[in-house]
Formats: structure tokens, sequence, C-alpha cells
């Protein structure tokens, strides 16, 4: 019987390690992602655009790999807001290279509307960046 607890125990260590390295990389490459937000610049209307004029609305889940030296690949997509009208999606795609995370960054500007239905299967983010949704598409 204490053989079995040990196999247990063993193998939900076993499982549960690369997820926890998974999470604990990604949390620990936010600052990096941050910094390197704000590094960048956008081209609004034939205009650069420094990303720190930008307001960040909703950062969605992003996603990382783990791999035996902490997290190889990363991704993140935060929806922004340019004055008052202009929506943009902000594409992190990150990979180490030689021990580095290189992260790279691309925009896509998306309508008011497009804006909106990307954030529809998130009802409290809807909310929190729309209003109520009573004028929901």
């Amino acid at each position: 019987m204490e053989e079995l607890w040990f196999l247990l125990a063993f193998a939900a260590v076993a499982l549960a390690t690369p997820i926890l390295n998974s999470k604990m990389g990604a949390m620990g490459w936010s600052d990096e992602l941050e910094a390197s937000f704000a590094e960048q610049d956008v081209t609004v209307d034939d205009v650069n655009v420094p990303a720190s004029e930008l307001t960040v609305l909703h950062r969605a889940p992003g996603g990382a790999v783990g791999g035996r030296s902490g997290v190889v690949a990363m991704d993140a997509q935060w929806l922004c807001r340019y004055g008052h009208d202009v929506y943009l999606l902000a594409i992190a795609q990150g990979a180490s290279e030689e021990g580095l995370m290189v992260i790279r960054w691309s925009w896509r500007r998306l309508t008011e509307e497009r804006a909106r239905h990307s954030l529809l299967n998130d009802p409290k983010a809807y909310r929190a960046v729309f209003g109520d949704g009573s004028d929901r598409p």
C-alpha cells in the first residue's frame, strides 16, 4: 500500500511539473512582454504612434510552451485603442533564441464592430471595455 501512494505521488508530480513550469515561465515573461510592447511603434493613418500612446483595453490569455530551460515560445494578443475610434490588435510572438526571448509584434487595425466581436465570448471583458452590453452586436 505504501508503494502505491509513492507511485501516485510521483505520477502527480510528473504530470504537474510541465504545467507549472509553463505557467511560471509565462508569468516570468510578463515584464519582458510589457517592456517589449512599450518599445513598439505602430503606423495609424500614416502617422507613427508610440505604443505608450495606446490604451490597452484587454489582454487575451496567451500561451507559453516550456522546455527544459524554461519558456521556449509564447504568444499574446492585446486589444488596444488609439484616440476614441481606432482599434488595434497587437499580436506578440516570442521564441527563445540563444537563451534570450525575442518578441516580435504585428498589428492589425480593427473596426469597432470587429473589436466588439472579439470580446463576445468574454462577457466580463466586454462589459469592462464597452459597457453593459446592451448595444452588443
